[in-house]
């Protein structure tokens, strides 16, 4: 206990009993790192590979409390094995949310464990400093296991969703995840944010004990403007996307892949100018050994929620490489799409990656009429990382260059990529990138990526790298036009 706690006094060459860390902070690889600022508090949330979920004061780096979830308990000894055989713990996403319980402002945090195991959890950090170990054991709300009411509960790699349902219940909205050893199923979980209870498990029927499926990261949507959300989409490792109703806990097939390839990633949903939504997403996944070396063609996918039933195609966009400077960029043809009702006419688009790209991760958004993703390849070499902005509605090209890519701080006829076309995406880098983060700034919208470089490993520890600060590319960031449209 005091080991994982931090007591270094027993680690190899000075102790005998436990191996020698690199630090006490646990590798953090698939939680986020949420920031939160309540006027007194400024606090960081984030999951780690040493079995806690830390709370840190984000003025001082000082850890306020960190709690470990009941179900990791029998397994945190492999922490100090020798040799160290990397096992994950807290490796899951996690949500922070403002709720109204009973007339009281609190602070929820909602995560799960990834492939650390199957379970959920939630915390009260209205206070997020813990005065002792009781007031800690006390912001503990409620944990679920899969078992009882959640027996279908997989490795929840998805990020929870809070909402208020149209009767007024705060509730977490979370996909079961992946393996679950239930029956099989993607199944939606609609949980009390304050108290854990199920309050539905939509069950797609999709899925077998000896196949199983599992729902991924819901998106929510909000279609008559109440603040409430009517309707959720979600992917699943079947290729299928699903449409949930949370008013009448139905759900219904909105489309599925062809080839069939796991949607591993939330959709990105928003109004489609003749009524209904357009519902983007792409295919791919990272999750077990043999997905590494995948060099099938994945797609990006643009479905209508809405199209006339006769409406049975959809319309193919193609990406062509190309540079701009010394850098390499992509072009799209600019299709247009036939939305009338018949037989031939379009249900949604289509893009084709190149063969082994994917895109994975923590998720895609529409912004300004445009689908943001970030694609990695892990086929080549130390892997490669695009940045996509495709035209939400077409899944094609937009009117006027959208990159600054010669930083003159104008988008014009200079930003064309050689081919005299205009870039839709441009190259990265190596490694493992995330999915971008978009912050709003004085006229200008910015991406910013997490980046883990693809580092050599030595009796199972990564290479430090020669330069592990922002300016070393750690921390990336690129810029892009906001608003108004540009002449």
């Amino acid at each position: 206990l005091d080991f994982v706690r931090g007591d270094r006094s027993n680690e190899e060459p000075n102790g005998l009993a436990f191996y020698q860390r690199e630090s006490v902070m646990g590798n953090i690889l698939h939680s986020n790192l949420f920031y939160l600022t309540d006027g007194t508090n400024d606090s960081l949330f984030v999951g780690a590979n040493d079995g806690m979920l830390h709370v840190f004061d984000a003025r001082t780096g000082i850890e306020n409390f960190a709690y470990i979830p009941s179900m990791l308990i029998p397994k945190l000894s492999k922490l100090a094995d020798k040799p160290y055989v990397h096992t994950h713990f807290v490796d899951g996403p996690i949500s922070v949310a403002r709720v109204d319980v009973s007339g009281t402002d609190k602070i929820i945090l909602a995560g799960g464990l990834g492939p650390g195991g199957m379970g959920l959890y939630a915390l009260d950090v209205t206070n997020p400093k813990a005065t002792s170990e009781s007031d800690a054991v006390n912001k503990v709300m409620w944990e679920i296991t899969a078992s009882g009411d959640f027996a279908n509960l997989g490795h929840t790699y998805g990020t929870p969703r809070f909402a208020r349902l149209e009767n007024g219940t705060a509730a977490v909205i979370v996909g079961n995840g992946y393996m679950n050893a239930g029956n099989g199923h993607a199944v939606l979980y609609v949980i009390n944010a304050t108290s854990g209870a199920l309050i539905s498990a939509i069950d797609t029927g999709s899925g077998s004990n000896t196949a199983p499926n599992g729902l991924s990261t819901p998106t929510l949507y909000d279609s008559d403007g109440d603040s409430r959300p009517d309707y959720a989409y979600a992917g699943d490792i079947d290729g299928n996307m699903w449409k949930f109703d949370l008013i009448n806990n139905t759900s219904s097939l909105l489309f599925t892949t062809s080839p069939v390839q796991a949607i591993s990633s939330a959709p990105a949903v928003h109004v489609h100018p003749l009524g209904g939504v357009m519902v983007a997403f792409a295919t791919g996944r990272i999750l077990t050994s043999g997905d590494k070396s995948d060099a099938n063609i994945h797609y990006v996918y643009g479905i209508w929620d809405g199209a006339p039933d006769s409406n049975n195609r959809l319309l193919v966009q193609t990406l062509t490489s190309s540079t701009h400077g010394n850098g390499a960029v992509r072009t799209i043809t600019g299709n247009i799409p036939d939305w009338t009702a018949g037989s031939g006419h379009h249900m949604g688009w289509r893009v084709a990656l190149p063969p082994g790209e994917r895109v994975v991760g923590e998720k895609p958004f529409y912004h300004n009429g445009r689908f943001y993703f970030l694609s990695t390849n892990p086929t080549l070499g130390t892997g490669e990382n695009w940045l996509h902005e495709l035209v939400f509605n077409t899944g094609g090209s937009p009117l006027a260059p959208i990159f600054d890519l010669n930083q003159d701080g104008s988008f014009d006829s200079s930003d064309l990529a050689a081919n005299g076309e205009i870039p839709v995406a441009k190259y990265l880098g190596e490694g493992v990138f995330s999915q971008p983060l978009l912050v709003n700034a004085e006229g200008l919208s910015t991406t910013l990526y997490a980046f883990h470089p693809d580092l050599p490993v030595e009796d199972g520890v990564p290479t430090p790298p020669d330069d592990p600060g922002v300016s070393g590319g750690h921390f990336d960031f690129d810029i892009y036009y906001f608003d108004p449209p540009p002449a």
